[in-house]
Formats: structure tokens, sequence, C-alpha cells
């Protein structure tokens, strides 16, 4: 086999008229079904920050309900040794 037949041969699958294996109908089914899993998981973790968002709103909120609690019986401390 010469150069100019393996050039000849590299030129002709270079340029084929195949199509590509992801056009196939299998695959694309398959790569639908990837889709949708793909936006199931990003519904799965948009609904996981909303939690979590929501969650840590509810912990500051306890959070500083706490610390004012904890800062008025350390004011009522105060004055009482204060007198």
């Amino acid at each position: 086999m010469t150069i100019a037949h393996v050039d000849a041969r590299a030129l002709a699958t270079a340029h084929s008229t195949t199509l590509p294996p992801w056009t196939t109908e299998s695959n694309t089914k398959e790569r639908t079904a990837m889709l949708i899993h793909e936006e199931l998981a990003r519904a799965r973790i948009r609904d996981m920050l909303r939690s979590a968002c929501q969650q840590r709103r509810a912990r500051h909120a306890r959070s500083a309900h706490r610390w004012a609690r904890v800062a008025a019986w350390a004011q009522r401390r105060a004055d009482r040794f204060e007198s």
C-alpha cells in the first residue's frame, strides 16, 4: 500500500456520509430519556435548595428569638446585682 492509498482512504473515511451514532432512533430515545432524568434531577436540586433556604430562615428566626431572651435575662440579672 502506498502513501497515496493511505491518504485516499483517510479522505474517504473523513468525508463519509454515514450519520453520527447519536442520530439513530434508539440513541435519540436514550438521549431524550437522559434529558428527562437530568431535568428531574435539576428540579429535585431546586426543591432541596428552596427547602434549605426556608430552614435557614427558620433557624435564624429561632436563634434571634433565643438571643433576645438571653439578652433580656442578662439585663435583668445585671440590674439585680447593680441595685
